[in-house]
């Protein structure tokens, strides 16, 4: 029918765009998307000591405002300005590693009918001074530590960026790059004791980078979010929420659902399924030991109290129904949302100015219908 033939045009056009942008990025070196964070002066590879507590390294990562690390054993070298040897690094840490012992932790025990338990504090004070080298390995991705030479080509980073990279169907966030002295012929593992880490690449870096290539990527930035199929990827995920009421600390468990995708927040809605914030392992960072009882507050509260948000400050932004008016501006200033008609170009825009990490799709009453991470847009450009 004439449908079905315009349908396989479009797939064949689609299929052609999709060769012309894979050979565009195999042409490219990393070294390019290192060179764009030096232009931007975000340059710079941050580590942890195997010994530093749980609780300095969440410190850490919210005075840097970053959400891992590489993890060196020997923290001596941490003492000088000096690139760090590849020899010397265990891992990357990451806030998925550290939340997930935190919230999963027996000392949160569930309420039992309208009995609210307190938790066990002493138990929580144990594993915010635990060594945080002990916490590698929680995620796949922290399990190996993911090495690209600063000459591979970019795409090796968007394969290694893009869903089923892992056999679990995960992907890598972020991967440390060095510059070989000499090289044993393997792009992911290096062994000479000479070679150092140079930078660590994030895929928000990678984002960031395409948009300074925007003209030679022309072609599908001003593809809209429907036309590239991504407003789909939100029906495969199977999206779960986070209600007001439920506890900061329950609503973190619902990450693990999203283990196989590696999204890293939910999206808060009324009972009308409107949005009014989103909680993500990022927020995670400010817990010390003086605040983590408040995961046990419903999630808005949590929010504000991690922010210390004044309750003058409270505003209703998407005036849609009487239980947004809990909403704030700062709450509403930490997500992003686009609409399927939308282009690509402007959801990037959007992603590199506020350095949030996946964009809400929603529709006109302002409802989440979808979700589209880093690891979506990614995998765009991948093999």
């Amino acid at each position: 029918t004439q449908s079905t033939w315009g349908f396989c045009c479009q797939k064949q056009i689609m299929a052609t765009q999709q060769y012309k942008i894979r050979t565009l990025v195999e042409k490219e070196q990393i070294q390019s998307i290192v060179s764009s964070k030096n232009a931007s002066s975000l340059h710079k590879t941050f580590a942890l000591p195997y010994e530093a507590t749980l609780s300095s390294a969440l410190s850490y990562l919210a005075a840097n405002n970053i959400i891992s690390a590489p993890v060196v054993k020997n923290s001596n070298i941490l003492n000088n300005s000096n690139p760090i040897p590849v020899e010397n690094i265990v891992g990357i840490i990451s806030l998925f590693d550290m939340v997930v012992p935190i919230v999963f932790s027996p000392s949160w025990l569930q309420s039992s009918g309208s009995e609210q338990k307190t938790p066990d504090i002493q138990t929580i004070q144990r594993i915010f001074d635990e060594p945080v080298g002990n916490y590698i390995a929680t995620s796949s991705e922290s399990a190996e530590t993911w090495l690209f030479c600063v000459d591979d080509s970019v795409a090796d980073l968007f394969d290694a960026f893009s869903p089923g990279f892992f056999e679990s169907g995960g992907n890598l966030h972020r991967g440390l790059i060095y510059q070989p002295i000499q090289r044993d012929g393997n792009t992911k593992t290096a062994k000479n004791n000479e070679e150092v880490v140079i930078d660590i690449v994030t895929q928000w870096d990678s984002i960031q980078w395409i948009l300074t290539q925007a003209d030679k990527f022309r072609d599908i930035l001003s593809k809209t979010i429907e036309e590239l199929g991504l407003h789909n990827e939100y029906k495969q995920k199977n999206l779960v929420v986070a209600t007001t009421q439920q506890p900061a600390f329950e609503a973190l468990q619902k990450l693990h659902q999203f283990a196989k995708d590696y999204l890293s927040a939910v999206p808060v809605v009324c009972h009308h399924g409107h949005l009014l914030a989103t909680l993500s392992l990022s927020d995670c960072r400010l817990l010390t030991m003086q605040n983590v009882l408040s995961l046990s507050l419903p999630v808005l509260e949590f929010l504000r109290q991690m922010y210390k948000i004044p309750q003058q400050e409270h505003k209703n932004p998407f005036p849609v129904c009487s239980e947004c008016d809990p909403s704030s501006k700062y709450l509403a200033s930490l997500q992003i949302t686009s609409k399927p008609t939308d282009t690509l170009q402007s959801l990037l825009e959007k992603v590199v100015e506020t350095k949030v990490h996946r964009s809400w799709i929603v529709n006109d009453s302002f409802q989440v219908i979808g979700v589209v991470s880093l690891s979506d847009i990614c995998r765009l450009f991948s093999r």
